[in-house]
């Protein structure tokens, strides 16, 4: 059975906003920490003024304490208490109050949030992109991507992961796919994971070259994505779907390009995977035949696939649509 916490009465409110006007430093967090434990929104008022009237401008971590507070509490009142602090001196005070800005969820802070994209600060760059994600809001789009194409690889790798969220623009599309041809290896990363969220055409192809990567882990990701991709990764009921139509329209017009060109070789067995895609009892190991060839895979490409599809047909049942 939950307990629920007794409110707060105006006594101690009184006590909590006297305790915070102590000249003691430690009286002060301490009395923070306590007001942080009860997380009851009536001392919002108690905090959004002592972060305006502190008796130690030099106290950032005071400064920082209260606004990850508030950013808990997720109180919208205190938004413009909040949101001068993204130009603080101190880096650590910026990059909480873009990550309590993302925790409140409000649309006013977006286009503050976007200036500091540009902040100097890995990790406050990546916290106000991450704040921008959550909120959701589509001003936020242009400086992400902007910032995701950037000539510097610390400023791409700070803001790309933020691009998932908005995958139904095609620029953000388009700057993931560019992320996933990226030179620095730990770029890559993150633009291939959001393509477990993502599905497009646009990014089987560099999903497959990456499966030629020296870095396992990388390989790994790649088929994660490519396999969500293709189809194989959406869950309905618990279950892993069949092909999505789109995928399969994908493969088929793969399979007509080759047979056009003459290449098609194999075609009989090609068919007959794409056709098994119907039968009411196709394995992942039955799909993966045909789609090595339909995509030309190396024997590497193909082997990491295999490695990675083989536990899914004990573990899975593919489902009609």
């Amino acid at each position: 059975m939950k307990v629920e916490k007794e409110k707060l009465s105006k006594k101690d409110l009184k006590r909590l906003e006297k305790r915070l006007t102590s000249n003691k430093k430690k009286t002060i967090m301490e009395t923070l920490d306590e007001i942080h434990e009860l997380m009851d929104k009536k001392t919002v008022k108690i905090l959004t003024s002592l972060l305006e009237e502190l008796p130690n401008p030099d106290d950032w971590d005071i400064r920082q304490k209260i606004i990850s507070i508030l950013g808990d509490l997720g109180s919208k009142n205190a938004v413009p208490h909040i949101l001068p602090f993204l130009l603080d001196g101190n880096p650590l005070v910026r990059e909480g109050t873009a990550y309590a800005l993302g925790q409140i969820g409000d649309k006013r802070a977006v286009m503050n949030l976007v200036v500091l994209l540009q902040d100097k600060e890995f990790t406050v760059r990546e916290n106000a992109a991450n704040a921008l994600s959550r909120i959701g809001d589509a001003r936020a789009v242009d400086a992400l991507v902007g910032t995701a194409t950037s000539d510097d690889p610390e400023y791409r790798l700070s803001v790309i992961p933020a691009l998932t969220a908005f995958g139904d623009f095609d620029s953000v599309i388009d700057a993931l796919v560019e992320g996933m041809k990226d030179d620095v290896t730990q770029v890559r990363f993150p633009a291939i994971i959001a393509f477990n969220k993502i599905k497009s055409p646009k990014a089987v192809e560099p999903l497959i070259d990456n499966l030629e990567s020296d870095d396992p882990l990388l390989q790994k990701v790649s088929a994660d994505a490519l396999v969500y991709n293709l189809g194989w990764g959406s869950i309905k009921d618990g279950k892993l779907t069949k092909f999505g139509q789109k995928r399969r329209e994908y493969l088929n017009n793969q399979l007509a390009k080759r047979q056009i060109q003459g290449e098609a070789k194999g075609t009989r067995n090609e068919a007959r995977a794409i056709d098994a895609l119907e039968d009411e009892h196709v394995t992942f190991t039955d799909i993966t035949r045909g789609i090595c060839e339909l995509l030309d895979l190396s024997k590497e490409q193909e082997n990491t696939l295999r490695e990675y599809l083989g536990t899914l047909d004990q573990d899975h049942e593919i489902v009609k649509k």
